[in-house]
């Protein structure tokens, strides 16, 4: 069964995309652990700083995204039609259609659909702001469970976890990094500070 495993075209593509996301999920990875403590005096180095990380990141969850959903597929695939042969001959379009189109559309959709202004903010340099806060809500998804978000003066939500949001009040001011239009971090005065 390993000889005929190892000789399947698909079996062989799969794993080569699963081999290339694990490599770039893993050289950034090191990119981020590699990268100097932000500190907590925001200036111009503090902004470009955090854009790394936040590029490293963005890249960091797709290719995660993408090797595990191209895992589960080669997955499935291999287990029907090598270790389920009868099940393989009786289904055999949906266990192509499931392993080699709907698994590898999810993970392209899901590690890329989030990240479609990605292109943009690279071109972006970082602006900084204060605002107030303005509200606070939760959101609860069904499989995600709740989620928490700060909405701010400016219209701009961004979510935060839930001891944050707990200790948030309408009008406390954050300092707020934009990256384009996109809000990509925030930051609580209290124990950040501007440089002179």
């Amino acid at each position: 069964m390993k000889k005929r495993v190892l000789k399947d075209h698909f079996v062989i593509a799969y794993a080569v995309v699963i081999a290339v996301c694990c490599v770039i999920c893993l050289v950034t990875t090191l990119k981020i652990h590699s990268l100097p403590e932000l500190g907590y005096v925001i200036n111009n180095d503090f902004l470009k700083l955090l854009v790394q990380y936040k590029n490293y990141e963005i890249i960091q969850d797709a290719s995660a995204v993408l090797a595990v959903t191209f895992g589960i597929a080669i997955c499935i695939y291999i287990a029907l039609k090598y270790k389920f042969p009868r099940f393989e001959e009786k289904h055999k379009k949906w266990n192509l259609g499931c392993a080699l189109i709907v698994f590898p559309v999810i993970g392209l959709s899901a590690s890329i659909a989030p990240n479609l202004d990605f292109p943009t903010r690279l071109k972006a340099e970082p602006k900084l702001h204060k605002e107030f806060v303005v509200d606070k809500y939760k959101s609860h998804g069904s499989k995600s469970g709740t989620s928490y978000h700060l909405l701010f003066s400016s219209g701009s939500s961004f979510m935060v976890g839930s001891k944050k949001y707990n200790a948030a009040f309408v009008r406390q001011e954050y300092y707020t990094v934009y990256q384009g239009d996109i809000l990509i971090q925030i930051f609580s005065p209290d124990r950040y500070r501007l440089a002179e």
